[in-house]
């Protein structure tokens, strides 16, 4: 999988930082999001994007729920997140365009 435009390497990098006593990385936070798509997951659009350097990308975009820890009150909330990504055609996830609260 690859972070594709500069805004999502720096979204994965905030949204991190929320949730590190979660996840041993990054990408397995992002990969937890991925795999709750079949059972959290709504589809929302289908749309064209760029990558900030001229690339082209068919992308799909889901809003993702998680019952996420609240660091300051030990409780725990409905959190809604949208990622954006695009699949090969064997199913591989490719590009990952957003992801973000």
């Amino acid at each position: 999988m690859t972070l594709w435009t500069r805004k999502c390497i720096q979204n994965v990098r905030d949204l991190y930082e929320a949730v590190r006593d979660e996840y041993d990385s990054d990408l397995a936070m992002v990969a937890d999001l991925l795999q709750r798509l079949e059972s959290a997951g709504r589809y929302l659009d289908s749309e064209w994007c760029d990558n900030g350097a001229g690339a082209m990308a068919a992308c799909d975009a889901y809003e993702v729920r998680r019952n996420d820890p609240i660091a300051a009150t030990g409780r725990r909330q409905d959190t809604r997140y949208f990622v954006k990504f695009a699949m090969g055609k064997t199913g591989q996830l490719l590009l990952m365009v957003s992801c973000h609260l």
